[in-house]
């Protein structure tokens, strides 16, 4: 960005007509506030919550007192830190949002309400002045306790040690706070730079007005880094802290004092008190601290605070009694200090300009020519003089505080003085004149090329639409920029003009033009009759010159009109190659520089000559005697010289400079002829010598002199020559003139001999020209000029109104630009069509799939299902146990409390269950809830089956198994019978077959509605993809259309410029050599351009285009299907599988210890199915044991396949199959082989039953439970683990569809801009070429009728 437009961007935000000021008191108070609150905030980083000094804990209470001033330690104190840090955040969005907004309005030319503005200056003072350092504090902290590892589970830089999750973010949190820190450094900085105010005028009405902004700055840097060493260096490294703290005070305390920038005493007292206090109450902490003793630092605080204050009030003053005059201190770093004493005296202005300028030549400081400048606008009350001092420098360079005050003071001043000074506005305008001269003779040229383009036999289309767009760009650019110049400068006849012939010989525009040919004929009409003003910068017939008045390059002509470089014998083209003292007699040639040089510096006015008649002279040496105004202006960091001439008496007079010894030094073009010489020059002879004696002294002695010249022509034909003397500078030049026009002779005569007498003046006055005639004369003269503009417009309109093809033209042109339109909106419906319709596509099924996945993973009913499958087979395990322990002699391990936890499992599962059996009505197993069709059996001696639901039968055994738990805690073993048959022949024997059939149906209904989604989902893309194929089609058709038309309206735009090459050719041509004297080489004629049918390669930008969009949407397709939706399916898919395989192993282990100890009680007659009617409701053990053996060994296959290691998370792949961290053998290589060993051993129980030893059966039930265990751990973590692996899939799913629909998005908005309208554009430029054509030219031809 260039710096002009950067600083005009900040000068929107921070300046302005919207900037307001408080009262005087009214800032007082809050300079008073503002500075208690810093100090405070200061003092609170000299201690901390733990202090190695006797009696800390006593007086911690007063510094926290102090520190509560400051809004973080109060925030801290209510808990509010991590609401604080959220108003900070917010603040700093806002005007980081308002700046944005502002710059982004104002550059749209958007109006801005007043109370943005006064809403951005509350939050900068707030968080830039008032409150820096707390901001910077909840910041710095925000980035030490986000994402760290610190041991402290607490905030310890504050006395209440709030909690450490208020600030703990992650790593997001790191992040955000190193970007709001940048944002809060910068915003502080800006606040500093872009709002000073440096007029010195405003010091008892702003008393934020000062000198500098470098102080603030380095205050501002100072105090954030104090803020970062005090967040991460307090509880390391006090003493380090401490030292900096006080160093860093001391220096700013010296430096507020020193410099003072403020204007306002009242303000250096309050800015130097801050920093003075701090660093008092910092030396007070010092002696504390090697002391170790907190009453003194306290002690010293409040008693020595009277001392604090005085000493800091009397040393502002006493640092401005040292101060020496403004002349004694001018090459020193006060001098601005100093040079206050004389800021309201205009009677040391002269002596002000003169120390300020010897001041920057020393330091070159652009700000003490801002200080200047506003001395010059304030006290001076002369802008123009302030515009010539602040000019001399540019905003260039990286102090962006003086470069911002530079460029703000020249826009200020040349905004207003353009609305007074005609110098100023010349300058304006020459600028904006020549940028518009340039890009016209560019456009000219582009004009050239285009035609010769569309003029061969064979154009790519796609360069040609570039060309033409650019083409139309730049006709709009020029006519906008003429435009522009008139709206400021309406009654310029220069740009008038020059607008008018560019309109009627290029633009064919002879309406418009016709318009500012009046314009300049009523302004003529006008000046004629004096009823406006003279602007000598836009009358064609001026003599204006421009001279740089810039250092490297003074007196260098930057500018001078067609008449005065006819006046002083230049060319246009070669005048800016001179230098202005080539055009000033030879005599004081050499004076210019120095004095035009200490002009710029010293002067107190911007008038260097006001209509003083001086001698100047041509580039050949002539002389010529001209008034000459000259005015010195500054405009846009550049200094420059107007000078208006004027010539005497039209220069009818001859003149030549004569020193004191009579000798011609110079001379005027025809003064020897005047004289009766015929020598070309006399420069270097006498005048004594061309005059007789006696008539010379008569000459030197009345200044005057009548005689005969030597006979040429007419004998009796006599000349008037008048001596004058001219005061240049310090320097006085002798002049000799001879008066020629007769009507001057008899006034000069008149003038300077009274007595003469009247046949005298009748001779003299013999042949006097009427002025009458003259005046005709230039007035025809004038008239002339005015009619000359461009006489071929009168032709072209008389063409205009005769053409007989025009109306039909015109209909034929608007028929194809229509179906041009119309085929070209088809075609952008269909293929936003197409892009949108793919953007719903995939946010439907990205939102479909998503709303299922999320309610399949969140689906719990089947962990339900499978507690209480579960609980049933623990229940035949635990009852089997304690069966066996009341017969046998050695007890198994097995505690009678498992059957309360089943109870209380089992309760639990009973009421999740009935919450959400609403979620799995969908599977048929459902109906096991409230039908009755589990089969039970009633205790009695003759069986009897009964059926119940699932939900009474979990009710009958939470009852039968309390009643049960009751009986063996009391020894009612005897009682316990009923209670155990109804828990072993209806409870354990439903987890066999009914729970277990229940809990896999249930796994199908899951698994089936995962391959619902898959269907829909491939039912939707069908659908998707043939609505997707129609729009691609309705494309393409649409597209072969509008490509045909558009074919066709290039072929009829190459046939009318080949028809009218030569027309067109000229037009331009003659306009690059009469008016930009641009000469080129030789144009080909119409009837050497060979007219045949132009071939247009034809582009398949379209076609790729769109077959860009249709990869992308097949890629779309592909990677979603395979990367996401499949393996989100999977994933379902695989949880159940492991779900199920964990599960059914926990049950069957279970059940395997059940049936092992009933082959163990066989021996011994102590079996169920002895005891309970001889095997008739559950199998033999070892059949039992044998089956489930045989489901063990097809679980285990499932767990072999390459896919359940694949899905499995890692770590859950370690404990399965790698180690398990527990105190059995059988787990240490991991659950899976200690699965494997138990089924082994299960197998070889079975084989040998008659041979089981107690031993072995007592380890067998511990391995059981050792694997038990370990599944009430793993199950848990595997269904996380595949949880998170799910949602995480679905959330990268989630973000890879956004993240599509955004380049789907921006690939269409690509395609749009450079496709859709870069032809949209092509189109209207064609529209416009045609335009350019004068429409009796244009030809009807067969293109238009395809």
């Amino acid at each position: 960005m260039k710096a002009e437009n950067l600083y005009k961007n900040l000068s929107l935000v921070f300046k302005g007509e919207n900037t307001f000021i408080l009262s005087s008191r009214t800032q007082k108070v809050i300079m008073v506030i503002k500075s208690f609150q810093i100090i405070s905030q200061q003092i609170n980083f000299l201690w901390a919550p733990q202090m190695d000094m006797k009696y800390w804990d006593s007086t911690s209470k007063f510094w926290f007192m102090i520190s509560l001033a400051s809004i973080d330690n109060l925030a801290a104190e209510l808990s509010f830190l991590f609401w604080l840090l959220m108003l900070v955040m917010c603040l700093i969005s806002a005007a980081v949002i308002m700046i944005a907004g502002i710059i982004i309005a104002e550059n749209r030319e958007r109006k801005i309400p007043t109370w943005v503005k006064k809403t951005l200056k509350i939050i900068l003072f707030l968080v830039c002045d008032c409150y820096f350092i707390p901001c910077s504090n909840i910041l710095f902290l925000l980035s030490k306790y986000s994402y760290s590892n610190t041991p402290y589970a607490y905030i310890s830089e504050y006395l209440s040690y709030p909690n450490i999750s208020y600030l703990d973010l992650g790593l997001p949190g790191k992040v955000v706070s190193v970007l709001f820190l940048a944002f809060l450094l910068i915003l502080g900085l800006s606040k500093e730079i872009f709002t000073l105010e440096t007029r010195y005028s405003l010091a008892n009405i702003d008393l934020s007005a000062k000198s500098q902004a470098e102080l603030g700055i380095q205050i501002k840097i100072i105090s954030f880094i104090i803020c970062g060493l005090w967040v991460y260096n307090q509880t390391d490294s006090y003493s380090i802290l401490l030292a900096f703290l006080v160093a860093s005070y001391g220096f700013l305390s010296i430096k507020t004092i020193f410099v003072q920038t403020y204007y306002s005493n009242y303000m250096n007292f309050m800015d130097n008190l801050v920093f003075f206090e701090s660093f008092a109450v910092g030396l007070f902490f010092v002696v504390g601290f090697f002391i170790k003793n907190a009453y003194t630092v306290v002690i010293l605080t409040v008693f020595l605070q009277p001392g604090i204050f005085g000493l800091s009030y009397s040393s502002i003053f006493y640092r401005k009694k040292l101060l020496k005059s403004p002349k004694n201190e001018v090459f020193g770093v006060s001098f601005e200090l100093a040079s206050r004493k004389w800021y309201g005296n205009q009677n040391k202005a002269k002596k002000m300009i003169k120390y300020f300028n010897l001041n920057y030549q020393t330091y070159h400081n652009k700000m003490t020519l801002v200080l200047l400048a506003n001395y010059c606008a304030d006290v001076l009350n002369n802008t123009l003089v302030a515009s010539i001092k602040i000019c001399q420098v540019d905003f260039q360079g990286i102090n962006l505080s003086s470069n911002f005050q530079v460029y703000l003071l020249q826009e200020k001043l040349k905004l207003f003085n353009i609305q007074t000074s005609e110098s100023l506005k010349l300058c304006a305008f020459l600028k904006k004149y020549k940028q518009a001269i340039f890009e016209e003779k560019s456009f000219c040229l582009l004009y050239e090329k285009m035609l010769k383009n569309l003029s061969k036999n064979e154009i790519d289309l796609i360069s040609l639409r570039q060309h033409i767009t650019y083409f139309n760009y730049s006709l709009k650019q020029v006519i906008r920029n003429y435009e522009t110049i008139i709206e400021k400068f309406p009654n310029s006849r220069i740009i008038n003009k020059v607008f008018a012939s560019f309109l009627g010989e290029i633009a064919n525009r002879p309406d418009l033009a016709s318009a500012y040919i009046n314009k300049i004929k009523l302004n003529t009409i006008k000046k004629r009759e004096n009823e406006v003003s003279m602007d000598f910068f836009s009358d064609p017939n001026a003599y204006v010159m421009i001279i740089s008045g810039g250092k490297k390059q003074i007196g260098k002509i930057l500018y001078g009109s067609p008449n005065i470089c006819k006046y002083l014998d230049v060319h246009e083209d070669e005048i800016t190659d001179h230098w202005l003292y080539e055009f000033i007699p030879k005599v004081y040639a050499g004076m210019h520089k120095k004095s035009l040089e200490v002009f710029v510096r010293e002067s107190l006015t911007q008038i260097v000559l006001k209509s003083v008649k001086l001698v100047l002279c041509s580039l050949k040496g002539f002389l010529v005697e001209s008034f000459v105004y000259a005015e010195c202006v500054g405009f846009d960091s550049e200094v420059d010289f107007v000078i208006v001439v004027e010539p005497v008496n039209n220069n009818k007079d001859e003149i030549a400079l004569i020193d004191n010894n009579s000798c011609i030094l110079q001379h005027s073009a025809k003064f020897p002829l005047a004289l009766g010489i015929s020598t070309y020059k006399i420069d270097n002879t006498f005048l004594s010598n061309y005059i007789p004696k006696r008539e010379y002294s008569l000459l030197n002695k009345n200044n005057l002199l009548l005689f005969s010249k030597s006979p040429l022509k007419n004998r009796n034909s006599k000349i008037l020559l008048v001596r004058e003397s001219i005061q240049v500078f310090s320097t006085t030049i002798n002049i000799v003139k001879i008066v020629l026009d007769n009507s001057e002779k008899l006034k000069k005569i008149k003038e300077l001999i009274p007595s003469l007498c009247e046949s005298d003046l009748n001779s003299i006055t013999e042949g006097t020209t009427s002025t009458f005639r003259i005046k005709q004369k230039c007035l025809a003269e004038e008239n002339f000029f005015e009619s000359i503009c461009n006489r071929s417009l009168t032709e072209k309109n008389r063409r205009y109104t005769r053409s007989s093809n025009y109306s039909v033209s015109v209909i034929s042109n608007n028929k194809l630009m229509r179906d041009i339109d119309r085929d070209f909106k088809i075609v952008k419906l269909f293929f936003w069509l197409t892009v949108i319709g793919m953007v719903l596509f995939n946010l439907v099924t990205s939102v479909y799939i998503y709303n299922q996945a999320k309610s399949l993973a969140k689906l719990d009913s089947f962990t339900h299902v499978a507690d209480i499958y579960t609980s049933f087979a623990f229940l035949g395990f635990y009852m089997r146990s304690a069966d066996t322990n009341l017969y046998y002699k050695k007890p198994f391990s097995i505690l009678i409390e498992n059957i309360t936890e089943i109870n209380t499992f089992l309760k639990l599962s009973h009421e999740q269950l009935n919450a959400d059996r609403s979620k799995w009505l969908m599977c048929p197993s459902s109906k096991i809830m409230t039908s009755n069709i589990i089969p039970i059996w009633i205790y009695s001696e003759t069986p009897e089956k009964s059926s119940t639901n699932l939900m009474d039968l979990i009710d009958n055994t939470i009852t039968h198994s309390s009643l049960i738990y009751k009986q063996l805690s009391n020894n009612l073993t005897e009682q316990y019978t009923e209670n155990l048959y109804f828990l072993l022949f209806n409870t354990f024997r439903a987890s066999l077959s009914t729970l277990k059939n229940t809990f896999d149906d249930m796994i199908d209904c899951v698994d089936k509605q995962n391959k619902d989604i898959w269907i829909f989902s491939l039912q939707l893309l069908a659908i998707c993809s043939i609505i997707y194929g129609v729009f691609l089609i309705g494309l393409n058709i649409s597209l072969i259309f509008f490509k045909k038309k558009e074919v066709v309206l290039w072929e009829f735009l190459s046939t009318q410029i080949q028809d009218n090459y030569s027309v067109l050719s000229a037009a331009v041509k003659n306009r690059l050599i009469n008016f930009h004297k641009d000469f080129q080489e030789k144009q080909p004629k119409e009837s050497e351009i060979i007219k045949k049918r132009v071939k247009f390669r034809r582009s398949w930008r379209y076609f790729i285009a769109i077959l860009g969009l249709v990869l992308l949407s097949l890629g779309y397709i592909t990677a979603y299907i395979n990367w996401f939706f499949y393996k989100n399916i999977e994933l379902l898919q695989f949880r159940m599988n492991v779900f199920e395989i964990m599960v059914n192993r926990r049950v069957k282990l279970a059940q395997s210890v059940f049936y092992a100890e009933e082959i163990f009680m066989e021996t011994y007659n102590y079996d169920f199915g002895h005891r309970f009617f001889n095997y008739t409701l559950m199998p033999n053990a070892s059949i039992g044991l044998a089956h489930i053996n045989e489901e063990m060994k097809e679980i285990s296959k499932v767990t072999l396949t390459e896919t359940f290691r694949e899905n499995l998370p890692k770590e859950i792949f370690d404990i399965m199959y790698k180690e398990y961290n527990s105190s059995f053998p059988i787990l240490k290589k991991g659950i899976w082989n200690a699965f494997s060993v138990f089924r082994r051993n299960t197998l070889y129980l079975t084989g040998n039953k008659k041979n089981i030893s107690y031993e072995f059966l007592d380890k067998y039930i511990n391995e059981a439970f050792a694997i038990l265990g370990s599944f009430v751990n793993i199950i848990p973590i595997t269904d996380k683990a595949v949880l998170e692996d799910i949602n995480n899939n679905i959330m990268v799913c989630v973000i890879f569809s956004v993240i599509w629909s955004i380049l789907e998005v921006t690939y269409g908005v690509f395609v749009y801009k450079k496709l859709f309208e870069h032809d949209k554009n092509a189109i209207r430029s064609v529209m416009t070429m045609l335009k350019l054509i004068p429409s009796d030219l244009i030809t009807l031809k067969s293109t238009l009728n395809r």
